[in-house]
């Protein structure tokens, strides 16, 4: 640009920045300052940068979120041509994405992050960046064979690139993954490879830290995931002392340790500091939980609890200064301090429930439906992690009892939607009687009401309407009685279910046991947060 044209632009920029700085800011006056930019005709640089940071403005201090969208995808479009034009045109790609995926879109910023990474092979901080983004979009999606392609494409390129802490995060985010679908023989050869280069680093020895802890978190979990409890103490050990070294007060911060050394390839991070040690935290309450030891899982619940509240009120002070930077971080954040702190609580119940002790289990329990109703953004996905026998016998005898009949309320796929309007049901205790194709669930809901679910898996010959009686929980102590609707049974069914009958309906609530289906760790998506640019 010419110097005059420097003169008004420079001039318009410092107003704004001034108006963003000033104490309580002035963010009105600020956009205005950046919107007159426009006024003036801009080159295409210009133009595209000031689109960006207006769409960061808004999406920061705003809720106009469409109008932020529109600035976003004009930066995006205006930048695509412009050569060396890296910082401008990448982060409206990855903010334009984020944004899409904030909004339930994902299938709009899939292509946006593809582009963008074809664009920047010659950037090695922007292109793993991408890699790592769209890996987590693929990955929130259950799209596991594909987020794992493109970390093994990105621990291809970190090697080239000459960035090895990075290719490190590649490979171990890669056995995550992995791990999360299940894939146990792709696990160990990765994980041994990972293991290696962790053990041999020559490089910072701050940034080895954070990778031991990111390797032993993803050890103790392989070994739980195949009921290997006493392999865990030596990893869970060293996981420790690593944790206690990186948590002590002479610590740099994360970005002097990722941000600073190997150049901008480099700047990446799992988790922050703060993060990791509630997450070995976690970690140790899973050990002690299958290991039997329910007092230590207790004491270490609480003391996780205690560490995500001051956790949440540092992140809520950093969002509320209102940094460009930080407003997807404390967003994210508060995602992963959700997804710790229900994980936490699940497994307090379970933990009260083997020790005997119903009432103190049924207060965890009533915790983690109260923090249910208040779940953030981007949680869709959490599942619950105990269910009941008498709900696995039901499912069971659902599927033998559709074969070779006409199931009604829209056959398999309709028990399969009673099921889960069932799963979705606000309830505290449930309480199921099976027979031969049907099942019946009674709901004690916190207000007294009973929802009862009926699930008819099909029309046999010679059937005919009964009725049966349940027995749900008002309150705390009282019970009420309430009928199930009518289902149709043969004749033999309906004689054994009166001589069940005639000795006594089940009530209360029904036997909770722990379901071993894979490291709740990871199948709850605390640990597929796949590693983030140190902002």
């Amino acid at each position: 640009m010419a110097s005059t044209q420097d003169a008004w632009y420079i001039s318009l920029l410092g107003l704004a920045e001034h108006f963003r700085t000033s104490n309580p800011p002035d963010i009105k006056s600020c956009i205005q300052c950046l919107q007159a930019v426009f006024n003036f005709k801009p080159p295409q640089r210009v133009e595209a940068r000031t689109h960006l940071q207006l769409g960061n403005i808004l999406l920061t201090h705003t809720k106009n979120i469409d109008l932020a969208r529109t600035h976003l995808e004009q930066s995006w479009c205006l930048s695509q041509t412009i050569n060396g034009f890296d910082d401008v045109k990448f982060e409206a790609a990855s903010v334009l994405a984020e944004l899409f995926e904030q909004q339930g879109q994902p299938t709009h910023s899939k292509p946006i992050l593809r582009k963008a990474i074809e664009l920047s092979q010659h950037s090695v901080y922007w292109h793993c960046r991408l890699i790592f983004q769209l890996a987590q979009i693929h990955a929130t999606e259950r799209e596991y064979e594909v987020a794992s392609s493109l970390l093994g494409v990105g621990v291809d390129y970190a090697q080239i690139s000459n960035a090895a802490y990075t290719r490190v995060l590649f490979l171990l985010s890669r056995v995550m993954l992995l791990l999360i679908d299940k894939k146990i023989q792709e696990v160990l050869p990765l994980l041994n490879q990972a293991g290696h280069l962790v053990e041999t680093w020559a490089g910072s020895p701050h940034q080895k830290e954070y990778l031991k802890v990111f390797y032993f978190v993803l050890q103790v979990c392989h070994y739980l995931m195949a009921g290997q409890v006493k392999s865990v103490k030596p990893c869970l050990k060293q996981l420790q002392q690593s944790i206690q070294t990186i948590m002590a007060p002479t610590w740099p911060d994360d970005d002097a340790v990722c941000g600073g050394a190997g150049g901008a390839g480099e700047s990446f991070v799992w988790l922050s500091r703060q993060q990791l040690y509630v997450l070995v935290y976690l970690v140790t309450v899973m050990h002690s939980a299958q290991a039997g030891y329910m007092d230590k899982a207790h004491k270490y619940t609480e003391k996780a609890l205690a560490q995500i509240d001051k956790l949440t009120s540092s992140e809520e002070v950093v969002e509320s200064a209102g940094s460009s930077a930080g407003g997807s971080g404390a967003r994210g954040g508060a995602a992963l301090a959700w997804r710790l702190r229900m994980a936490l609580l699940e497994h307090a119940a379970l933990c009260r429930l083997v020790a005997g002790g119903k009432a103190h289990a049924l207060h965890e329990i009533a915790r983690a439906a109260h923090l249910l109703s208040s779940a953030p953004n981007g949680t869709r996905t959490h599942s619950r992690h105990m269910y009941t026998r008498s709900e696995g016998r039901a499912a069971a005898h659902g599927a033998a009892g559709a074969r070779g009949a006409v199931p009604a309320g829209g056959g398999r796929q309709g028990a399969r939607a009673a099921r889960d309007r069932a799963r979705r049901a606000p309830a505290l205790l449930r309480a199921q009687r099976t027979h031969s194709g049907c099942a019946h669930a009674a709901t004690a809901l916190p207000a007294g009401a009973v929802r009862h679910v009926h699930e008819l898996h099909g029309r046999r010959r010679g059937a005919v309407p009964h009725r049966h009686t349940y027995v749900a929980r008002k309150g705390p102590m009282d019970v009420r009685e309430t009928e199930s609707s009518d289902c149709l049974l043969t004749g033999a069914e309906r004689q054994r279910i009166g001589a069940a009958n005639g000795a006594g309906e089940a009530g209360g609530a029904a036997r909770v046991r722990a379901r071993p289906k894979g490291c709740v760790l990871l199948r709850a998506g605390v640990a597929s947060l796949l590693p983030s640019a140190v902002q």
